[in-house]
Parts: structure tokens; C-alpha cells; sequence
């Protein structure tokens, strides 16, 4: 499971699988688009710990659901999200950009 959060909250979370193309080459591809509130409070309650920690804008945190709860493999702090637009419609695109754009307009504004 991929959980992509923007500023302090999450965006957008996708089920991920390992696919292995003819030449044995792998990789993991988004195969559907999970709705937030569809996600386990375990899975909400580790991803906001680590945006506090991390104060980072943008984030791609990757989960592990096992029998004993979910487990963290690793988190991102430059995400790759190209294949988000398989299933997405460029919902969290245009969310990225608004965001930058709040950004560069918040410091323009405060260096006078």
C-alpha cells in the first residue's frame, strides 16, 4: 500500500502489486485507488506520526499489511507517482501543483 500525503494530510492511498514484465525485469504498479476512510485507523494513526516527524511536504509512505497490523517499508520524501494516473484521473497532480503554488505565493509574500 502507497499513502501519499501533502502539507499535514493524507491525499491520496493506493494498493500496489509486484509485476514482472516478459524479460524477468519487476516492478510495482498501482492497481486501484483506496478510498481514505476505507483504511485501517492503524495505517491513519503511523501515517500522521510520521508527517509530524518528518516535517516534510510531500510524502510517499509505503505499507506492508501483515497478520500482526501494518509495517512500514520505507518512506519517500521525492515519491514517484506516474503510474497514480491509471487510476487517479490527475486528482492528486492538480493537488501537488496547488499546494506548490500556495507555497511560492506564501513566500513571496512574506520576503516583502
Amino acid at each position: 500500500m502507497r499513502v501519499l500525503t501533502l502539507g499535514k494530510e493524507i491525499i491520496w492511498i493506493a494498493h500496489r502489486e509486484l509485476s514482472i514484465n516478459p524479460e524477468g525485469k519487476t516492478s510495482v504498479i498501482v492497481t486501484k485507488k483506496i478510498p481514505i476512510k476505507e483504511v485501517s485507523e492503524s495505517v491513519k494513526t503511523i501515517t500522521y506520526k510520521i508527517i509530524k516527524n518528518w516535517e516534510a511536504d510531500f510524502l510517499g509512505i509505503d505499507f506492508i499489511v501483515t497478520e500482526n497490523g501494518p509495517m512500514v517499508l520505507e518512506v519517500n520524501l521525492g515519491p514517484f507517482f506516474e503510474s497514480i494516473r491509471n487510476v487517479d484521473n490527475n486528482n492528486t497532480a492538480q493537488k501537488l501543483g496547488d499546494f506548490l503554488h500556495m507555497r511560492i505565493r506564501e513566500a513571496m509574500n512574506s520576503t516583502g
